[in-house]
């Protein structure tokens, strides 16, 4: 069976991030046609795959433990040895190794926040839910909890790790309730209880749980010794991305599944109807409330919960714009199924279901009228009272630049003409202020002075690009050669010529994406590690500037003596990097010095080494100026 699988070792080969996609679309897409043409075989490959993993995990801790117990044998035999094992740390060594595999095979993920509903609030819903699990066969849902958002879910906690005994809950979101009918929630509820149903849940919840324990294993590994990292490195370096991938063509499938099973309790109508309500009052209804909530901010200096509450209120007398809904759901369509998600794009899950891409709306039939007994009282208000805790403190904040900004703005209108710094001080206001129209105008202004100024090139590209206009594209291919820029822009131009279908510009600007991705792969490994054949020298910090860091370092008690000298990175030479040589007091430990965390007074990037690194730090001794 091994021999089937066929695995391509060389993934862990892959040196730049276009090798790494294109590797990981070979295999999604080798895995997709797998899957299509006989589903039993690749959920058997994958099992074994699975396979491979905990054999490996097991293997080494077996292979730790019979050490760990030969070390502890031999200790006892003898007093020398025992002193030895003391003096080298290797029985720490080992524990580190076994401490990580644990750890890893009993992954802890928290319980889901939310307000939990209870059954005599809302006994409608806790009645539906139970007929539907009947209906389709699905494990015990433990908990139902409601939460703000335009969403809903199914979590599972597994209570031992990748070996599950899951806690399900039931995960409703506020906004969600309050925009369906009963059919169209009842149809998204059969959507997430449908990754439960049948007999194919436990195998699809067992892989999750793997690819979980997979990623938090390569996590791990880069937190412990260097032992550790020789032995799992290699071998998850490969095993994670390629299990991830490979497991990538179940989870998508999953999702047509569970919208399959959705229409069978439902109706595809009910469910293509959730799916596209929930795109449409999104952007017609939450996405424009909110926005005026976050611009009365400017104006009211105090906050009280009817900003949250009044979200539900609204929604009672709202009215769909027929024209503005049909331009939401043609926009909506234009979205195609990629490989940054495991969900299917809209089109493709109306297609699968055969429904068409339609929604009707009537506040007075939402569900949360229909399956709650004082919805607003019960857990609208405690959620209102949650967000108030969470958004007080912002919101007095923000009040107070957003007056800042205002009268720094009618400062700025007094004077005549307005140089270049000023103009852009200005449209950045505005759009703190949410004045986007308005700051559009400030940056031509900018570009009228300045026809290469990137900060106005990229804001001006953005705001086209968002609404769907080529002009956009002139502006940001611009700044694809701007360190500062080039990663927004490019991201942005991706999406356009995705949505547009311009595959060979897309192709283009995936590759231009990639390559700053190594770019800043290789400029983090220079300013995370310090070698001894690093190019360091004498800084040319002011003496002000030098005052300053001293002020900084002194910070760290621990910190008895500090030198200082740059850096010169490779990736970026115009970058400053500066390395604080460090001695300790006595009887003072690196990890207590640096538990809390004094950012220092430097503009670029710095790293610390103590000075007991012999002979990196006589290195750097050469090139270094004492601070204290």
């Amino acid at each position: 069976m091994l021999s089937q699988l066929q695995i391509d070792k060389k993934i862990h080969m892959a040196k730049s991030a276009t090798e790494r996609r294109q590797q990981f679309e070979n295999i999604v897409a080798k895995a997709e046609r797998e899957f299509d043409n006989n589903p039993n075989a690749y959920k058997n490959k994958l099992k074994w795959l699975a396979f491979i993993g905990y054999g490996y995990l097991f293997f080494i801790l077996f292979l730790c433990l019979s050490f760990l117990a030969g070390l502890v044998w031999m200790a006892i035999k003898s007093t020398v040895f025992l002193l030895f094992l003391i003096k080298s740390k290797m029985i720490v060594l080992v524990l580190g190794v076994v401490y990580v595999i644990f750890r890893s095979l009993f992954i802890k993920i928290p319980e889901p926040e939310g307000l939990r509903i209870n059954k005599k609030d809302a006994p409608a819903l806790f009645k539906k839910v139970s007929v539907l699990r009947k209906q389709l066969k699905t494990p015990k849902i433990h908990s139902i909890i409601l939460t703000p958002e335009l969403n809903a879910a199914i979590h599972q906690r597994p209570r031992l790790g990748i070996f599950g005994w899951q806690k399900n809950t039931l995960i409703l979101g506020a906004d969600l309730l309050m925009c369906l009918n009963e059919e169209q929630a009842m149809a998204v509820i059969a959507h997430e209880l449908g990754h439960l149903s049948g007999g194919h849940s436990k195998f699809n919840g067992w892989i999750y749980r793997i690819r979980i324990s997979w990623m938090n294993i390569q996590h791990a590994v880069m937190n412990v010794s260097t032992v550790a990292k020789w032995v799992f490195g290699y071998f998850f370096s490969w095993y994670a991305p390629y299990f991830n991938a490979y497991s990538f063509a179940l989870a998508r499938a999953n999702e047509f599944e569970a919208d399959a099973i959705a229409t069978k309790a439902t109706s595809p109508e009910a469910l293509a109807q959730a799916l596209v309500g929930l795109e449409v009052m999104s952007e017609s209804y939450f996405s424009g409330y909110w926005k005026n909530v976050e611009k009365q901010v400017f104006v009211q200096p105090h906050i009280d919960m009817n900003y949250f509450l009044n979200s539900h209120k609204n929604i009672q007398t709202f009215q769909l714009d027929p024209a503005k809904q049909q331009a939401i759901i043609a926009e909506k369509l234009k979205a195609k199924t990629n490989l940054q998600d495991t969900h299917p794009a809209l089109k493709d899950r109306l297609t699968a279901i055969d429904a068409k891409p339609e929604f009707s709306f009537n506040p007075k039939t939402t569900v949360s009228e229909v399956w709650f007994t004082h919805f607003v009282a019960n857990y609208l208000m405690p959620l209102a009272q949650d967000w108030l805790k969470d958004a007080k403190q912002y919101w007095q904040d923000t009040h107070a630049k957003g007056q800042d900004a205002l009268n720094r703005i009618d400062e700025l209108d007094k004077k005549t003409p307005l140089s270049e710094d000023e103009l852009l001080e200005k449209a950045h206001l505005q759009l703190f202020l949410q004045q986007r129209k308005t700051a559009l105008h400030t940056f031509k202004e900018v570009l009228s002075q300045n026809k290469n100024e990137p900060n106005a090139l990229y804001h001006i590209g953005a705001y086209f690009l968002e609404k769907n206009h080529a002009k956009g594209a002139q502006f940001l291919e611009r700044l694809l050669h701007n360190g500062d820029y080039a990663q927004e822009a490019s991201h942005h131009l991706l999406g356009f010529y995705q949505q547009n279908n311009m595959a060979e510009e897309a192709e283009r600007i995936q590759l231009t994406i990639d390559h700053l991705y190594d770019q800043e792969e290789a400029l983090y490994e220079e300013v995370t590690t310090t070698h001894v054949k690093d190019d360091f020298f004498r800084t040319d910090l002011s003496k002000e500037e030098l005052s300053e860091l001293k002020k900084s370092v002194r910070k760290y008690d621990g910190i008895r003596h500090a030198w200082v000298c740059q850096k010169r990175l490779k990736t970026n030479p115009d970058a400053a990097m500066f390395v604080i040589l460090f001695e300790l007091h006595t009887n003072e430990s690196e990890a207590a010095t640096f538990e809390t965390d004094y950012p220092l007074e430097l503009n670029g990037y710095y790293t610390f080494v103590n000075i007991e690194h012999k002979k990196l730090a006589n290195t750097i001794r050469n090139h270094t100026l004492q601070l204290f």
